[in-house]
């Protein structure tokens, strides 16, 4: 029969919080106790005296601290100057090392928006008039893959120079701690600085997004690896079906986000409006962008016309990506219109109705660069027309 131990509730407490076993010790009364440490994978066994409450309490109190202490999370107020401040990839916007998220209704260029900062990160440049900080982005494009080339050769044409420093996985892979293929992204985020789900729907197939539990599980995987990867983690997502401004699904992430960016498309203006929705702990605020209609060099869809792209434009002095290379010669404005209209709808239009029909996509020019092209219309010109087998 086991001998019962005075003071149980002591010995339970130690086993429990540092792996130590208490056994009587028959061959020593003065050391009534085999003390066996079990930690680490070890035995270590000697003699001891019987521990008191206030020594247990003293020991749990030391070891506690020394475990929250050793990870750089204990502070007094002496120490908490020592806490490192977010780097800024995005100024005002997007932070190292923290949980955001990027809203907004279907069409209102979610995407191009993430896209622009992830191009403007890499080149390490303003983006909108924000001020960057370099860093490598690893982009998960679970939708829309097909469109991302285009979308891509769009951002360098105008910009005049290729993307740098952004790795895209064009498939959706789930945040799910279960799944092989997570811990494979998990990996490569050690090397990049920011990561971008887009969408959280696709990412999260079969996760019920009003409930509060499932959701948490998401936040808890999304957070882990932010913290395994000192990474920006961003999710896209987007806003109710019911034209209400805020996310579907529970309100749960909005709580542990960072950052959360508001994206909205005035169908009348055509403005995008990038908003700070949310900022833990600076002013929210936000940022205008234009969509303009880019032709791309060397891609012909289905029908043999030339591709075009959007790329959100800002009017900002402080963006020095030069974009000196986009043409603005009549040929490329006809050309702009063919693609999106064809020959023989625009080639009648009016001059107003034809410069007001490139200012929604970005373009604006005169009165003089509208007549050439309205001439191109008229004449037929080979640069700018259609396949003759259309």
């Amino acid at each position: 029969m086991t001998e019962q131990l005075p003071h149980t509730h002591l010995f339970d407490r130690i086993r429990a919080n540092f792996g130590i076993v208490f056994i009587p010790n028959p061959d020593d009364p003065s050391r009534p106790y085999l003390c066996e440490d079990l930690t680490e994978g070890h035995k270590h066994t000697e003699a001891c005296y019987e521990p008191s409450e206030a020594a247990v309490d003293r020991l749990e109190y030391a070891v506690a601290e020394s475990h929250f202490r050793s990870r750089g999370v204990l502070h007094t107020t002496h120490t908490l100057d020592d806490i490192p401040t977010p780097v800024p990839l995005v100024e005002d916007f997007l932070y190292r090392g923290t949980l955001a998220r990027c809203i907004g209704a279907s069409g209102d260029l979610k995407s191009f928006v993430m896209l622009s900062m992830t191009a403007h990160v890499g080149w390490g440049v303003p983006w909108a008039g924000k001020r960057v900080t370099q860093g490598k982005t690893l982009y998960v494009v679970g939708e829309g893959e097909t469109g991302l080339p285009k979308r891509v050769r769009a951002l360098e044409r105008h910009y005049g120079r290729d993307l740098e420093n952004v790795t895209f996985i064009t498939m959706p892979v789930q945040i799910d701690t279960r799944s092989a293929d997570w811990h494979r992204v998990k990996v490569l985020a050690k090397r990049h600085d920011l990561v971008i789900f887009d969408t959280q729907a696709r990412c999260t197939t079969g996760v019920e997004e009003n409930s509060a539990k499932e959701m948490g599980q998401v936040i808890s995987a999304l957070d882990e690896l932010r913290t395994e990867s000192g990474a920006c983690v961003v999710p896209v997502h987007h806003t109710g079906a019911d034209g209400s401004k805020r996310a579907r699904g529970s309100t749960a992430v909005k709580g542990a986000v960072q950052s959360e960016i508001h994206v909205e498309r005035n169908r009348v203006t055509n403005i995008v409006t990038v908003k700070s929705g949310k900022q833990k702990d600076n002013a929210e605020l936000s940022v205008n962008l234009t969509p303009k209609t880019v032709v791309v060099d060397g891609l012909l869809n289905v029908f043999g016309e030339p591709e075009t792209s959007l790329v959100l434009v800002s009017r900002s002095a402080e963006d020095h990506v030069s974009d000196s290379t986009t043409d603005t010669s009549p040929e490329f404005y006809a050309s702009v219109l063919d693609a999106k209209y064809g020959r023989d709808e625009w080639s009648s239009w009016s001059r107003r109705t034809l410069v007001e029909r490139l200012r929604e996509d970005g373009h604006k020019l005169g009165s003089n660069k509208a007549q050439a092209v309205q001439r191109l219309g008229k004449e037929g010109s080979e640069t700018a027309s259609r396949p003759a087998n259309f």
